[in-house]
This record gives C-alpha cells, sequence and structure tokens, in this order.
C-alpha cells in the first residue's frame, strides 16, 4: 500500500492564504484538508465545505473537478479566497505527489 499526505499553498493577493491537503492511498484521494485564513458567512458555510471535502473519495484524475464543485456550491459566501486560488493550490499538490512524501 502506498500512502501519501500532499499540500499545495497559495496566497491571494492581499494576503489570504489557502492551503490544500490531499490524502492519497493507491493513487485515490480519500480526503482533502482545506485551511487557510479565508472566512464564510455564515460560518457554517466553510465548516460544511471543509467538512465535504474530508470525506471526499476520488480518483486523482476527477479530483481538481470534484474540489472546485464543491467550493463553487459555496463561493459566493467566502471571503479572501476565489476559486482560481484554490485551485492553484489543489494543482501544486497534485504536482507534489512525485516528491516523496509519504504518509
Amino acid at each position: 500500500m502506498t500512502a501519501k499526505i500532499v499540500c499545495g499553498e497559495k496566497k491571494h493577493p492581499g494576503g489570504k492564504l489557502v492551503k490544500i491537503c490531499l490524502r492519497v492511498i493507491n493513487n485515490r484521494v480519500k480526503g482533502v484538508l482545506l485551511s487557510g485564513d479565508f472566512f464564510a458567512d455564515p460560518e457554517d458555510k466553510a465548516e460544511h465545505l471543509i467538512e465535504r471535502l474530508a470525506g471526499l473519495e476520488t480518483g486523482l484524475g476527477e479530483v481538481v473537478e470534484k474540489v472546485l464543485g464543491e467550493f463553487d456550491r459555496v463561493a459566493a459566501r467566502i471571503y479572501g479566497i476565489d476559486r482560481s486560488d484554490v485551485e492553484e493550490a489543489l494543482r501544486r499538490a497534485l504536482a507534489s505527489l512525485g516528491s516523496g512524501q509519504s504518509a
């Protein structure tokens, strides 16, 4: 079994940070952790997004589409980051898969 945790970060112009970590087991994503200094109104919108991503299970090829789809569901209520920040952080996490970080 091959298990890795990979992370990517993106700082939004103006100073807000988004960080995405992927738990990857045998080339399948078994959970996504989204964190950073963004906020949502109401606050439970961000909590709901974080919970849905934590339970995400998908192939590597579909992970960008699925994460961005979940973000798009609540993006109008999230402040400090945007879709392109989430996408870039996610792509950086995926790019680090070959770096040899093991969980």
